[in-house]
């Protein structure tokens, strides 16, 4: 059977199966099953395709070594032995969490922190000890702790640049870019030459960037775009510092905050492509190609150099290629940084969205693998799912998708994607069972969009047409599903309209 003859035999299929089941008669045209599949899609996905320049990147002399990972009972062992070991108590529950046991990383996590804190109150003014507190305290999500302990760190230590880089770094990241530059500039007066000064400023550019995107998104629809071409960095306060000599970092953050600028610049311009629908080519503008290749050329010249840490110049040209379209020249430079990116979960991720912008489902499958392989997490996992569906492997994506509610039972998305495939195949009882087990708190608040709107689909296909037509009215205005609920109701309910 060619795929052409397979294809249409899979619709003529569905079609049949609708047209004798839903609402328990017969629908006499295919139209209305065909609309009614429709708007009963999977939710769209919507993976965190972006990337970052961390740690100690823009040091040229920082030497990466992969630290040997001990099995986690070796690890306890050695901390009966050293019980006020932090370091040793944070790589148990690490440990624990990449194996998805919650229960005891939050265990370690909690034990790390008491014995860090312990140590905090006796030697507030140890660097070690408080970035041992800062790293606990944001794997617990605790944002105002970390700036709390940074702030009287400062306080206690104006003079402490690494204190000052960190401050500056963690305000940057809460968007708090002015007083983030106010303690970058104290760092530089203090110490030009210290690396993460500029990794703090390439963050605050980072940050300013997504700010900027973040207004664009709020304007009108038609000033959007216009916004968008518009990111801009302020590269002042790299310019001063490379024009006075200052370290090879300081042109390095300015070159990642130009890249940044430009990945977004590129990839939102595709925002009104039908993604998923079309094969679709990115390039970025004539200027900013421009500025690609000088970016380039500074990076190949790190390589050739062959500096200890040769990360950035890896990563940089790896993403500049993506920007051009060009994956198999991206993937090349993956494949021949050797151990350098190969760990890199948002480059394979980025990797993985360039297959999919042209429609390549298994090189984009392959990839996202490789992501969750690293770093299991549920929105690359739900991402994973949409793509074995718009590949019509449905066994597979409610594989993966009931894998993606493991991962976090309060996303609901991946029960609703669930629902679509019983949907889709005519198993209605099924879709209804597992939507109606909500309870009704979440399936009648219209401002939880998703399972709002699969508890009105499930109810039109079970035939109670009366709630379905109070639901399919009451969605939100700001739900994606609106435009569906106005077709179905439109199609299926035109005399309780026109009353």
């Amino acid at each position: 059977m060619t795929q052409q003859h397979s294809v249409f035999y899979f619709i003529s299929s569905l079609f049949f199966v609708l047209t004798t089941n839903i609402f328990g008669q017969n629908i006499l045209t295919t139209e209305d099953s065909l609309l009614f599949i429709q708007c009963a899609e999977a939710p769209m996905a919507e993976p965190h395709y972006t990337f970052s320049y961390t740690g100690n990147m823009l040091d040229l002399e920082y030497e990466f070594t992969e630290k040997e990972k001990k099995k986690t009972s070796k690890l306890l062992e050695e901390l009966d032995e050293t019980p006020d070991d932090v370091q040793l108590a944070m790589e148990i529950a690490y440990n624990y969490k990449t194996s998805n046991d919650l229960s005891n990383y939050r265990t370690y996590l909690e034990y790390a922190y008491k014995q860090c804190f312990r140590k905090y109150e006796t030697h507030p003014d140890s660097f070690e000890i408080v970035s041992d507190l800062i790293s606990l305290l944001q794997e617990g999500k605790n944002v105002q702790g970390v700036l709390s302990i940074l702030n009287q760190y400062v306080m206690t230590k104006p003079k402490d640049v690494r204190g000052l880089a960190q401050f500056a770094l963690h305000l940057s990241i809460q968007g708090e870019i002015q007083k983030a530059r106010h303690f970058i500039e104290q760092a530089y007066l203090i110490d030009p030459q210290h690396p993460e000064i500029y990794l703090s400023a390439m963050m605050c550019e980072f940050t300013n960037i997504l700010i900027q995107i973040s207004n664009a998104m709020a304007s009108p629809e038609k000033e959007t775009s216009k916004i968008i071409k518009s990111i801009l960095i302020n590269d002042e306060f790299f310019k001063k510092s490379i024009s006075n000599n200052g370290p090879p970092a300081a042109q390095m953050g300015l070159d990642a905050a130009q890249v940044f600028g430009v990945f977004y610049r590129t990839i939102l311009g595709i925002m009104d492509k039908e993604i998923s629908k079309e094969v679709i080519h990115i390039s970025p503008s004539s200027a900013d190609e421009a500025l690609l290749r000088a970016i380039e050329k500074r990076a190949k010249k790190q390589l050739k150099a062959k500096v200890k840490n040769n990360k950035f110049a890896h990563q940089t040209l790896f993403i500049i290629e993506i920007l051009r379209g060009k994956t198999k020249h991206a993937l090349d430079i993956f494949n021949n940084s050797g151990k350098v990116l190969e760990k890199d979960a948002d480059l394979l991720r980025l990797l993985s969205f360039s297959y999919f912008l042209q429609l390549d489902y298994d090189n984009a499958i392959l990839y996202l693998e490789k992501v969750l392989a690293i770093a299991p997490n549920a929105v690359d996992s739900y991402a994973l799912g949409r793509f074995y569906n718009n590949q019509n492997q449905l066994e597979k994506a409610y594989q993966v998708f009931d894998q993606t509610e493991k991962l976090n039972p309060l996303d609901r998305k991946a029960a609703c994607a669930k629902a679509a495939i019983h949907l889709k195949q005519g198993d209605f009882d099924k879709a209804f069972d597992l939507i109606d087990a909500y309870p009704s708190y979440l399936k009648d608040d219209i401002n939880a969009f998703h399972i709002n709107y699969f508890t009105a689909l499930v109810t039109l296909a079970k035939g109670n047409k009366n709630d379905a037509f109070k639901r399919l009215k009451a969605i939100h205005a700001q739900s994606d599903y609106k435009e569906d609920a106005e077709k179905l109701l439109a199609h299926f309910f035109k005399s309780e309209e026109e009353e």
